[in-house]
């Protein structure tokens, strides 16, 4: 039975219609044969029992014929009627031996053999008497010719008679005996028939309910809803239980709902995954228990990818908090594909052209912080010189108080002046602190460096201006 668990759904199915054939083949050939054998039997019935019995009977009737003719013959007074009756009486002779003849020809039992002896016997001396009648007919003697008609020749009929009755009687016998075995082998057939076709409906239905079985047991249940559960699978549609039967671990359904569990298992990892990436967590990974072949492929590739976008964002994330302290020193180190491969490159660039950036303006801000202090010593060095001047007028004009009131007006000046030199360098020193603490803000802070260059540049006007207002005062 190992052999036919193990063959292919459509072998098992072309095996079971195979051998209900051959069983619905094997009445068919018991069938044929049983009624070839009846066939046999009554053609034997009537080749040797029918048709014996009728020409047995065919003798018969023309012998009863032949003894009326000569019974009414022996009355007879007319010549001419004597022989006509005596010529239809051999024709009822000739028809005789014809149908005996016929009958001779056939399968003879010893029986019937022993009795066609004794009326060819007896026939003879019957037929003799017959003559005899008609020899006294015609010689006018009808007295004697009906005494020998009533007498000798009614007792040499009936001997005939007699054996022709018995071989009726034989073949009665015969045929009651064929007919006999006939009728039990017709019984004993369909007994047979019927008991084979009882064995074969019940090893079909037994065959049929075993691969019934067999298949159901193999499907897991009805191939209906086995091809429902596979139409909703490969629609997409997971949320469904797959029911199974007590005991089941081997069945497609069963393989099928073991499929669904695990494809739940990498659907809701995923899902998980996805979630927890959009919210900013690349930590979360597809449990991969259990899973096997694609399924565990496809887990491990999700895995790899958040590990890797996780990774290349963890990378940004430092180098631009390192950016945002004022660090440009970090930068991306491990290597990367594609995608990500570029946005590496892409960060390091965005690094290196900072740091340039932030080069050259920390150099131009040294240079303007130089210059200021330059510009800052010659305020101070001109407001000297004013004050000198203002303290050497201041002590002159008491020898020249007659000097005109014009001199008193440069004496005026010359203090006005002396006021806006002190501003002018009190405006310088506090230029260069702001140069300072633009420095300052600027090595902090990278992305200000526009709004830097432009207070530096505001510096320089106001101390150039301050220098040139020093000058011309």
């Amino acid at each position: 039975m190992n052999w036919f668990l193990r063959l292919k759904l459509a072998h098992k199915l072309l095996t079971t219609f195979l051998f209900c054939s051959l069983l619905t083949a094997a009445v068919g050939v018991f069938g044929l044969m049983r009624m070839s054998d009846l066939g046999g039997m009554l053609k034997d019935t009537y080749e040797n029992n029918v048709l014996p019995i009728q020409h047995v009977s065919d003798a018969s009737r023309q012998v009863g014929a032949y003894s009326r003719s000569y019974v009414r013959l022996a009355s007879m007074k007319d010549p001419g009627d004597i022989k006509d009756a005596s010529e239809r009486a051999k024709g009822y002779i000739e028809r005789y031996r014809k149908s005996m003849q016929l009958y001779t020809a056939t399968s003879l039992s010893d029986k019937e053999k022993a009795l066609v002896g004794e009326l060819e016997t007896a026939l003879p001396a019957y037929l003799a008497l017959s003559d005899r009648v008609l020899r006294l007919a015609l010689d006018g003697k009808n007295e004697q010719a009906t005494d020998v008609s009533n007498g000798e020749a009614r007792k040499a009929i009936r001997a005939v008679e007699d054996k022709l009755e018995g071989l009726i009687e034989e073949l009665s016998d015969q045929a009651k005996r064929t007919n006999e075995a006939a009728t039990a082998g017709v019984a004993q057939a369909r007994t047979i028939m019927l008991s084979v076709v009882a064995a074969s409906v019940i090893l079909a239905v037994a065959l049929g309910l075993m691969v019934t079985r067999i298949i159901g047991r193999q499907i897991g249940g009805e191939p209906d809803y086995a091809a429902e559960v596979l139409r909703k699978v490969a629609d997409g549609d997971l949320s469904g239980e797959v029911q199974t039967r007590a005991g089941d671990d081997s069945s497609m359904l069963y393989a099928v709902k073991q499929m669904v569990a695990r494809l739940q298992q990498v659907i809701a990892g995923q899902r998980g995954v996805v979630e927890a990436a959009n919210r900013g967590n690349f930590d979360a990974r597809v449990d991969l228990t259990g899973l096997r072949g694609f399924q565990a492929e496809m887990g491990e590739g999700l895995n790899q990818l958040v590990t890797t976008t996780g990774a290349s964002i963890q990378d940004v994330v430092r180098v631009m908090g390192a950016m945002s302290q004022g660090d440009l020193r970090q930068t991306i180190d491990k290597p990367y594909q594609g995608a990500f491969g570029e946005m590496k490159e892409y960060v390091n660039n965005t690094v290196d052209k900072l740091s340039e950036v932030v080069g050259e303006v920390n150099s131009g801000a040294e240079s303007l912080a130089g210059a200021s202090e330059e510009v800052s010593a010659t305020a101070q060095a001109l407001s000297q010189a004013a004050s000198e001047q203002a303290a050497g007028v201041e002590e002159t004009s008491a020898s020249l108080e007659q000097m005109t009131a014009s001199i008193a007006q440069n004496t005026e000046n010359a203090k006005i002046t002396d006021g806006m030199a002190t501003k002018s360098a009190t405006e310088a020193a506090e230029g260069g602190e702001a140069v300072k603490s633009t420095v300052s803000a600027m090595k902090q802070i990278a992305q200000k460096i526009g709004i830097i260059d432009d207070i530096a540049y505001q510096t320089n006007l106001l101390a150039l201006n301050a220098a040139i207002e020093a000058a011309r005062a």
